[in-house]
């Protein structure tokens, strides 16, 4: 991919290290032609398109930092092209920066707005106060790992019940319950996990399987058959996960994300209505007459 450049006459490639180092030529990392992409250009957009706790791993590879090195020149050349070609209205062009560039501005002082009032010291806070209160909320429930063997045709043993009833004979008889599951059972799920459902929780299956799991003590217990609309089930317990309190720490995470949304949600929704009561109170005139022209009646 780096190599695309020796066909625009690339004069000079200089990698940027992880610590964007100094690098020679005032900073030019490449040119072709006078369009140039400097250090300035690398290290803006870093800050303007990567989060700052991913900067270090993504400037830990050399593929990175070529790429967008290289995409930084496609970009600038493209709209060197562009320019040349008359390819856009200038004027259109102008306005268009202009909101992008008001958009920027609004941003970046509801971004200020924000991190005046929100705090990470009153986030936890926050945090803490809502897991005392609602300890329940943050308990995990009980959960069981079963493996299953589903039949629901009938066989050389002659009906569905008589093949069940014929393989629960081989499990409690100690023949391997995974290689029967893998031989017998019709459920499309065996292929990839030879009859191990893995852990779940009550709600997840259809009663009468809940319910047979659920009542199987030990790891290893085998149920008797167990009849769904699915056909004949053999059950088998591999696990148990009782309920339990989950400390602050386990959920700590989770609590202080939501609450930091809700609050960043709330101040830029208050910026907002703050602009708004400045505008009112400055003063607006709005000219209704050339407003209603604007709007297309409805056919």
């Amino acid at each position: 991919m780096w190599a695309f450049f020796l066909e625009f006459r690339v004069k000079k490639v200089l990698l940027v290290s992880l610590l964007l180092a100094s690098v020679a030529n005032a900073g030019v990392l490449i040119e072709s032609e006078g369009v140039v992409v400097t250090e300035a250009d690398f290290n803006k957009y870093v800050k303007h398109n990567l989060p700052e706790d991913q900067r270090a791993k993504y400037l830990s590879k050399k593929e990175n930092v070529e790429r967008t090195i290289e995409n930084l020149m496609l970009l600038k050349f493209a709209a060197t092209k562009a320019k040349q070609n008359g390819s856009l209205d200038q004027a259109d062009l102008a306005w268009r920066t202009d909101y992008y560039r008001d958009g920027l501005l609004m941003n970046e002082d509801i971004k200020a707005f924000i991190a005046e009032n929100v705090k990470e010291d009153a986030i936890l806070k926050a945090a803490k106060e809502e897991y005392s209160a609602n300890l329940d909320e943050h308990r995990t429930k009980q959960k069981v790992s079963v493996s299953h063997i589903l039949i629901k045709s009938e066989s050389e043993f002659g009906s569905v019940e008589a093949k069940a009833k014929e393989i629960l004979s081989k499990v409690k008889r100690g023949e391997d319950f995974t290689k029967l599951a893998v031989e017998y059972s019709e459920d499309p799920s065996v292929a990839r996990n030879s009859g191990n459902l893995g852990y779940f929780g009550k709600g997840a299956m259809v009663k009468e399987f809940e319910d047979a799991a659920f009542a199987l003590k030990s790891e290893g217990d085998v149920s008797e058959l167990v009849k769904t609309k699915f056909g004949y089930h053999i059950l088998k317990l591999n696990g148990m996960q009782p309920e339990r309190q989950l400390g602050f720490e386990e959920v700590q995470d989770k609590l202080t994300n939501a609450i930091r949304s809700k609050l960043q949600t709330q101040y830029r929704n208050e910026y907002i209505e703050n602009l708004k009561s400045e505008l009112k109170s400055q003063g607006v005139n709005i000219y209704t007459d050339s407003v209603n022209k604007l709007i297309i009646a409805d056919e």
